[in-house]
């Protein structure tokens, strides 16, 4: 599959970006799912706000959204 997708990348503490990236290619092992839905959880806010949980800092930019549902439309060769 190629092309673009969208992303929200937080790029500072307390802001967001909508950015188009480049479609991944899954590796041998992994699948490509196109997301037709993504959650925001608590994790992500605390990121969002404080740009760490704890001891887990992250550095932006950084593409916030990590539950997602959807399709699988490409698998790597050992999948």
């Amino acid at each position: 599959m190629n092309g673009t997708m969208k992303t929200a990348v937080m790029t500072g503490i307390s802001q967001v970006e909508i950015q188009q990236r480049p479609i991944p290619v899954p590796a041998h092992d992994e699948v490509l799912v196109k997301v037709e839905y993504v959650g925001i959880c608590g994790s992500d806010l605390h990121f969002y706000e404080a740009g760490a949980i704890g001891g887990h800092v992250v550095e932006p930019p950084f593409v916030l959204g990590h539950e997602p549902g959807g399709t699988v439309v490409e698998v790597g060769k050992d999948v």
